[in-house]
């Protein structure tokens, strides 16, 4: 693949930030006239779908769910607990690996009728998601950059929140490093690593 294609892969706990750097990272490509498409993905993505179509709620009341996580959707559970859940049993069900696939799937059919993309990834936590990125990365010659996002001071309590999804994170390696504590300062950084990049 020829251009200036890229995959922006944002890794980090819940609440660190991936979100609003993703979307400052793609507000900014989209001002700056570069000559690419800008598309974002997301692993989870195709399990929410299914999970909010099971609820009857929006993407967005999703959202608000998941800042709110006191208020319960199903079977006692909050919105994050619920789609982990789920999550679970379809993949239990259909293999490891549906939603990875589907994702892959997913930006492959933009890669072959677009000549320049940047992909941005907003929830990078599984090391399979990594091998699989880098494999899509390697077999389309596209250069690929994890991004880690910490809050300096956040405790994760891996006792508390153990589902694999969030035990993972800290064993997976990273191109950049990204500690900010507010949206401001996510918007600093994402412009340096961007001015980097291009």
């Amino acid at each position: 693949m020829e251009g200036s294609s890229k995959i922006l892969a944002f890794i980090g706990h819940k609440g660190s930030g991936k979100n609003t750097a993703a979307n400052e990272i793609y507000q900014m490509i989209e001002k700056s006239n570069k000559p690419t498409v800008t598309s974002e993905f997301a692993f989870a993505n195709p399990l929410k779908m299914i999970a909010n179509t099971s609820l009857n709620i929006t993407m967005d009341q999703s959202e608000f769910l998941k800042r709110n996580p006191n208020i319960k959707v199903a079977n006692n559970l909050d919105i994050r607990e619920y789609y982990n859940t789920l999550g679970d049993v379809l993949k239990r069900n259909f293999g490891d690996d549906i939603f990875r696939d589907r994702t892959i799937i997913s930006m492959q059919e933009l890669i072959d009728t677009l000549e320049s993309i940047t992909y941005i990834i907003t929830d990078v936590r599984y090391p399979q998601e990594v091998d699989a990125l880098k494999i899509f990365a390697a077999k389309n010659n596209i250069p690929l950059y994890f991004i880690k996002m910490v809050k300096t001071g956040d405790v994760i309590n891996i006792n508390l929140d153990a589902h694999e999804s969030v035990i993972n994170i800290d064993k997976l390696d990273y191109d950049f490093l990204v500690d900010a504590k507010n949206p401001e300062e996510i918007k600093i950084k994402m412009e340096i690593i961007l001015n980097e990049l291009y």
